[in-house]
């Protein structure tokens, strides 16, 4: 008898562990769901214009000095504007195809080999002094998320940014096989020459391998290697496709947010009327056995202004519109 009183009461207690646990997990959740969903609710209601610009920066996760934490997102959001704004920008696109037929299958296989490089460079010139948050929250995992109201001030360069974006990957008939990328963004803000105003943040990802580096006015700032995951402010998956660029979001908000921004400028920039030059070399002499195909497409534009449309997440990425 006191054997079945003493298991009632420990079922008791671990049903009660249960049920806390989950009301927890929920109130985060739901927590999670309303700062992010008030968020992109917010941006979308916002429009630049020639004289004022609305910014996104976004702290590191989990970051325990919620000082830094601000104001390492309001100098992101200075310089998501400066490369946005009269940059100038430089590519090179390599793409390689050689279509095959296998020797033990006898079937025909299809290879894709591409490999590109961007570079960014802009000055932004902006009153230092009335630049002021319209938007500042922290979500539940410790990510500071500011909207910057930013007003362009001539004949003054006060913030210098520079940023790149390489990727190399490969697929066999359509399976991505390899995938190495990195992205860096760099930062001097000359406002106060008397400070140290660098900010830098570096992703590099070698197929599973991912690493990171941020500093920011002389500090290093650690990235946790957590899972992140957020809910879908984009409710059909059809709607993926009116955006530009996405990038997971496993890695928390500003390393999606970033590499997004970075693969739409490529993009849009290997796609647009400015390519400087675009090679083709095929070698097919004989179609039954090989095909090979290289291609290169090398641009170098300069005043180019761009703008952030929309933001959305499905299936925990995040999507953007550049325009």
């Amino acid at each position: 008898m006191k054997y079945s009183i003493y298991f009632i009461n420990i079922k008791k207690y671990l049903l009660l562990i249960i049920i806390i646990l989950l009301q927890y997990f929920i109130s985060l959740s739901f927590g999670q769901n309303s700062n992010i969903l008030e968020f992109l609710n917010y941006y979308s209601k916002l429009t630049s214009d020639n004289n004022t610009i609305y910014s996104i920066g976004i702290s590191e996760p989990e970051m325990t000095d919620s000082i830094l934490a601000k104001n390492l997102a309001i100098n992101r959001a200075l310089q998501i504007a400066t490369i946005l704004n009269h940059a100038e920008i430089r590519l090179v696109s390599d793409f390689f195809e050689y279509a095959y037929e296998d020797i033990f299958s006898n079937l025909r296989a299809a290879k894709n080999n591409i490999e590109e490089l961007i570079k960014i460079e802009s000055y932004l010139n902006y009153d230092s002094v009335n630049h002021n948050v319209v938007y500042g929250k922290f979500n539940e995992h410790k990510e500071y998320i500011v909207i910057l109201k930013i007003q362009k001030k001539n004949n003054s360069s006060n913030l210098y940014v520079s940023s790149e974006f390489y990727r190399n990957e490969y697929d066999i008939n359509d399976r991505s096989y390899y995938m190495n990328r990195q992205l860096s963004i760099y930062s001097n803000n000359y406002v106060d020459t008397s400070k140290l105003n660098h900010n830098y943040y570096n992703l590099k990802n070698e197929s599973s391998r991912l690493s990171f580096i941020v500093n920011f006015e002389d500090k290093d700032i650690e990235v946790p290697r957590y899972y992140y995951s957020y809910i879908s402010s984009i409710k059909k998956q059809e709607e993926i496709f009116g955006y530009t660029e996405s990038a997971e979001l496993k890695n928390g908000l500003w390393a999606a947010y970033i590499e997004s921004i970075l693969k739409s400028i490529l993009y849009k920039t290997k796609t647009s009327n400015f390519v400087f030059r675009r090679v083709s070399d095929n070698n097919n002499e004989n179609l039954d056995l090989n095909i090979k195909g290289l291609s290169r497409t090398v641009v170098s534009v300069k005043d180019i202004i761009l703008k952030i449309s929309r933001i959305g997440i499905f299936d925990n990425k995040l999507y953007i519109m550049l325009e």
